[in-house]
């Protein structure tokens, strides 16, 4: 794997890209509150060997570490409040696509944990032409009316614990029961854990990611 990092103003990213293989897609890392570019390597073995994974840091300075909206611990937070990171992330992109023309035209696909699994899905509705799956590990939708979107042709992975003391296990569900009726494929993994993603549910994450490899 070759790194490469790139700063542009004011977000920070770490690129992974694929030794032997043409990449494919590229996987879009987003951490949660407090954490960092680093927060996310544990996740990068889901990835399908052809990805290209892009490790960014969030704009929003935390006590410790960054976020992407401020938080509401057990609480929804408006879909607006990701508006300005959703700006951001994208315009990285932009410039990472500059430096990297072989990534021009490859599908994205955010995951995202805990906060950061609800700014991946802030970026499939802000940018619905750009995304079309994403990945929410013990995270939630950020509140939007069912009236004002839709998400019929995209696909959805979702995993939560119903243990988590950060974001009750309802919002998961809460979540999915949403999603589902804008139009999206859900794929819900739920198991027996805290604020963290089971072996089982990364097996799964690892298969959707596979299955949707070669999708729009």
């Amino acid at each position: 794997m070759t790194n490469w990092t790139v700063q542009t103003s004011p977000l920070y990213a770490v690129i992974q890209m694929p030794d032997e293989e043409p990449a494919q897609q590229i996987i879009l890392f987003l951490h949660g509150w407090t954490g960092d570019e680093n927060s996310m390597q544990i996740f990068s073995q889901v990835a399908p060997p052809s990805s290209v994974k892009i490790f960014l840091r969030g704009y929003l300075p935390a006590p410790t570490g960054f976020g992407w909206a401020p938080p509401r611990q057990g609480v929804w937070i408006d879909m607006d409040k990701f508006k300005p990171s959703s700006g951001l992330i994208l315009q990285t992109l932009e410039h990472i696509r500059k430096k990297f023309p072989e990534m021009v035209q490859k599908p994205i696909v955010p995951i995202g944990f805990s906060q950061g699994g609800a700014m991946a899905l802030a970026l499939l509705y802000y940018y619905p032409e750009e995304i079309f799956q994403a990945a929410v590990l013990s995270g939630f939708l950020p509140k939007i009316s069912i009236l004002d979107v839709s998400f019929t042709d995209k696909s959805i992975f979702l995993s939560h614990g119903t243990k988590d003391e950060i974001i009750p296990v309802e919002m998961a569900r809460e979540s999915v029961k949403i999603l589902t009726q804008a139009g999206a494929r859900v794929h819900y993994c739920e198991s027996s854990t805290g604020h963290k993603t089971s072996a089982e549910c990364l097996k799964r994450l690892r298969a959707f990611l596979e299955e949707n490899l070669h999708s729009p």
